[in-house]
């Protein structure tokens, strides 16, 4: 029997999260390339999802499948088979905050390549998705958006700000490249350096994005997309 975590955690790099989110009072519906739902009640996950083969099948918390650690692991099991069934996420109940969970299936096929296939399950209200640095509303992110955060800068309150300024309650920052947050946290709209202020450092940040750069260095959060809701 094929052990291959190593392996499967470094395809999960490549990895793609295609999943519409649906939940109900008692399950969460895992969606995406994968189906099952996940039971709040008694903890346990259910993938009716077939593979060929033994699979390895991994839950973790959050979206990001880039960089996963055994820190990130809820669950996995090496040696599911193609029916899968219900397998417990750490106990008859696992009681696991309100967010979003990807789960990943991983086997090798009849030519001995191996694939992942990807899904998730949210618990509770995630909220929606933000795109940080976006605080004008439009689809681009450029200079109108310091420009917004600029004006906050210097106390205006009116239309020229857009939501910058307003508090985002996280429900996952996973994918955030600065800072650390986690679910519950809190977050100024436009605060992408990482710090806890709002101001040119930040406008400065969206500046160097729009012109192409991507370290994380100086463009902090800028276009990483979380879970949250905005209060109004």
């Amino acid at each position: 029997m094929k052990k291959f975590t190593k392996l499967f955690l470094s395809c999960a790099a490549v990895a793609a999260v295609t999943a519409a989110v649906a939940t109900s009072a008692m399950a969460a519906t895992v969606t995406g390339n994968l189906a099952g739902t996940y039971d709040e009640e008694t903890g346990k996950l259910t993938l009716t999802t077939a593979v060929s083969d033994t699979a390895t099948v991994l839950v973790i918390k959050g979206t990001n499948t880039t960089s996963v650690t055994a820190d990130d692991v809820l669950y996995i099991d090496q040696t599911a088979d193609g029916s899968f069934g219900e397998m417990g996420l750490k106990g008859a109940s696992a009681g696991l905050d309100d967010g979003t969970y990807t789960v990943m299936v991983g086997s090798y096929d009849d030519d001995d390549v191996f694939s992942v296939t990807t899904g998730k399950f949210v618990l509770g209200d995630a909220g929606e998705e933000i795109k940080l640095g976006n605080v004008n509303g439009d689809s681009s992110l450029d200079s109108d958006d310091a420009t917004c955060i600029l004006y906050y800068d210097a106390s205006y309150t009116d239309d020229n700000i857009g939501d910058a300024g307003k508090t985002i309650t996280i429900s996952d920052a996973s994918n955030m490249a600065v800072g650390t947050y986690a679910s519950g946290d809190t977050l100024l709209a436009g605060n992408v350096n990482g710090d806890s202020k709002l101001n040119s450092d930040d406008a400065t940040c969206i500046l160097y994005y729009d012109a192409g750069y991507e370290d994380a260095e100086f463009i902090g959060n800028v276009g990483v997309t979380i879970t949250g809701t905005i209060a109004e």
